[in-house]
């Protein structure tokens, strides 16, 4: 019986921590059935995950075939370039798997030991074609993308039609880089253009954000417009969601987020700023709708398009999910394998 390749998986495991799971998690659980996967770091203290992290480097390179590093453009990527030191140093082939919209910016400002990082790599790995096109752009790599993954039949089709009062949804972290108070002044536009709509916010609060973006609700009035309700499990907004008529996304900087795709498999018309990778996720006016960052009246009047034109809605909700089903993991998983394979 032929063994299990097995994986190192350093990254953010900090879903226990009152925070959204990231990809060391989700990606990780579906991994592990394939593979014999050995994960870190789940320690709050970031000096303590970063130590931990070598740890388990340290003490399972012998036995390992790779380390798949999770790429982030924050502080996190120190996590990330120092493991692949280490891990260059031990002899162990390691995988950086490239995160965040902001990833480019690290680039500049830090070019020599982002350079000596990807060209130790034994491979890279992106989930948009954003990331991979920035990344070959600034070094001599070659970056092979590999989708954010769903599981398309947790998600159940609800295409969306006009009606007169709009239930809008929001689902992110609390977040300054998310911008959670354009999707309140989104509201706010709407509703001085005559349209009944409603908000509700669903996600964690990161950085203090939440309670900013509360006195703001107040300070403008939108208590019984705007609902925010905190960290939510995904199977419980998911069954939510068929009561809402748009998704709206109000972020600064993302790479591929997956509430987005989420939201699409959903069958939401989508309308984002379009910032970093998500122009690369799908055609604009056809799978989703861009408006620029920080202009809730641009978002307010996608909007307000859609609900005058109810077949163009229709089709924009449909090709959403036609869209979404070429992430499902079953075509994914072949490329993660693929690229595992001793």
């Amino acid at each position: 019986m032929k063994s299990k390749n097995r994986i190192i998986y350093i990254g953010n495991r900090l879903q226990g921590q009152g925070l959204n799971p990231t990809t060391v998690d989700t990606l990780g659980d579906k991994l592990e059935i394939d593979i014999d996967l050995i994960r870190a770091s789940h320690y709050k203290n970031p000096l303590v995950r970063l130590l931990h992290m070598w740890f388990v480097v340290f003490v399972n390179f012998k036995k390992a075939d790779y380390l798949l590093i999770d790429t982030y453009s924050t502080s996190a990527f120190n996590y990330a370039w120092t493991s692949g030191k280490l891990a260059h140093f031990l002899g162990l082939k390691y995988i950086p798997f490239l995160h965040g919209g902001d990833l480019p910016k690290r680039y500049k400002s830090y070019f020599n030991r982002c350079n000596k990082f990807f060209l130790n790599a034994s491979k890279i790995v992106s989930p948009s074609d954003f990331l991979k096109h920035e990344t070959e752009k600034q070094f001599d790599v070659n970056v092979t993308v590999i989708p954010n993954y769903l599981e398309i039949e947790f998600y159940a089709f609800n295409a969306r039609k006009v009606s007169s009062k709009v239930n809008l949804l929001w689902v992110r972290a609390f977040d300054k880089i998310y911008n959670p108070t354009m999707a309140v002044n989104t509201v706010s536009a709407l509703l001085q253009r005559g349209v009944l709509a409603k908000l509700t916010m669903i996600g964690p609060d990161k950085d203090g954000s939440m309670e900013t973006t509360k006195e703001y609700i107040r300070k403008l009035g939108l208590e019984n417009n705007v609902t925010i309700t905190g960290r939510m499990a995904k199977n419980d907004w998911i069954k939510k969601s068929s009561a809402f008529h748009f998704f709206i996304n109000t972020t600064n900087a993302d790479n591929t987020p997956v509430s987005v795709m989420e939201a699409m498999a959903l069958g939401f018309p989508v309308i984002t700023t379009n910032v970093g990778g998500i122009p690369f996720l799908f055609e604009d006016k056809k799978e989703g709708v861009l408006v620029p960052p920080n202009n809730a009246e641009s978002m307010a009047n996608a909007i307000i398009d859609l609900l005058s034109n109810p077949q163009k809605l229709e089709d924009l909700s449909l090709n959403a999910r036609k869209k979404a089903e070429n992430w499902d993991w079953i075509i994914v998983r072949s490329k993660w394998l693929n690229i595992l394979a001793k």
